[in-house]
Parts: structure tokens; C-alpha cells; sequence
């Protein structure tokens, strides 16, 4: 009997459960009613404003815009009753500087003995001279890497085994052979002359 009764009282609390569900659900709809009522009415405010706002300027600002325009037109019209004594005095200006002949010529000259010295002071020219050893030793990281990817397919054995086997060669001649042979066919022709300055100096 007990268990029975606990059971009724079960069912009575989800049917007032749900009676009150309903009603808060019943109660949201109505907020957001409400809501969109309230949201409409102040967009209805705002574009009354708006367009209150459009129409009340408009008017002031094309009477300023023809105050401008007069005043414009009051300050260009004097102007145009004196270009002719400028012009005037501005003509003997551009026909009194007269250059002579003779600086261009030596300020030649000491630019041509400028570069001259300049050419004799890098040191690029002493180091694409100098003779390279071991061809692993002469690239520095970034190089090799660069070569790897761009001469090479991005295969680091065949580079590594065409570097020995360059370092085996007697000759430019025989190397260059080699290279054309392992490079890939989507090199890049810059780098590859990089690389190529570089193998030459080792058979100096």
C-alpha cells in the first residue's frame, strides 16, 4: 500500500511539474514578444531621427558652399591681373646660370679614378682567385642547403656523393660533366652559376 501511494504522490509532482514548464514556456514567448515590440519601436525612433538629421543640414551646408564659392572666385579674380610682371622678372633667372664646359669632364675623370681605386680594394676578386681544397669545407650551411634544394631535388645524397666525387676530378672540364649529369632538370640557372664558381676554384 505504501509504494502505491508513494507513486500517486510521484505522478501528481510531474503533472504540476508540467503544468509549470508550460507556463514558464507560455511566459518566455511573451518576454520575447515583448522584446522584439520594444526592439522595433527603437529602430522606428532611430530612423525617424535619422532622418530628421538628413534633412536639416543639407540646406546650411549648400548656403556655406556658395559662401566659398563667392569668396573663391573674390580672391582668384585679382590674381589674374598681375601674371605678367612675374613672368617677366623670372626670364633673365633662368638665362644668367651658364655652365661651363670643362667641370662635367673632370668630375669624370675623378669618378673614373674613384672606381678605379674601388676595384682594386675589394676583396671579391682575391677570394675568386684563391683555390679551394676540399669542396665540403668551402660552403658554408645556408649555401649548402640552398643547393640541396635548388640544383639538387632537394636530395642531399646525390649532392653529397657529387661533392666527392668532384673532389676526385682533375679538371673544370670533367666536373662540369658531372654536374649536368646530377642536377636536377627544374634547377635554378642562378644558383647553379653560384655553385659553378665555386667548383672552379677547385681545380686552380
Amino acid at each position: 500500500m505504501d509504494i502505491q501511494k508513494m507513486t500517486s504522490e510521484l505522478e501528481l509532482l510531474k503533472a504540476k511539474m508540467l503544468s509549470i514548464s508550460n507556463e514558464l514556456h507560455i511566459c518566455l514567448k511573451q518576454i520575447e514578444y515583448i522584446s522584439l515590440e520594444l526592439a522595433g519601436a527603437k529602430n522606428n525612433e532611430v530612423i525617424e531621427e535619422i532622418i530628421e538629421i538628413d534633412h536639416q543640414p543639407k540646406a546650411t551646408e549648400a548656403v556655406i558652399e556658395v559662401k566659398v564659392i563667392e569668396e573663391e572666385k573674390a580672391t582668384i579674380q585679382p590674381e589674374h591681373h598681375q601674371p605678367k610682371t612675374a613672368n617677366i622678372e623670372e626670364k633673365p633667372e633662368v638665362n644668367i646660370p651658364v655652365p661651363s664646359p670643362v667641370k662635367p669632364k673632370e668630375a669624370k675623370a675623378n669618378l673614373n679614378e674613384v672606381l678605379a681605386e674601388k676595384k682594386e680594394k675589394t676583396p671579391v676578386e682575391h677570394f675568386a682567385d684563391s683555390p679551394i681544397a676540399d669542396l665540403k669545407k668551402a660552403f658554408s650551411i645556408n649555401q649548402k642547403l640552398a643547393y640541396i634544394k635548388k640544383i639538387f631535388n632537394n636530395d642531399a645524397d646525390i649532392y653529397n656523393a657529387t661533392i666527392d666525387e668532384l673532389n676526385g676530378l682533375s679538371d673544370f672540364d670533367s666536373a662540369h660533366l658531372l654536374i649536368t649529369n646530377k642536377m636536377s632538370a627544374d634547377h635554378q640557372p642562378e644558383v647553379l652559376e653560384e655553385f659553378l664558381s665555386f667548383v672552379k676554384r677547385r681545380y686552380i
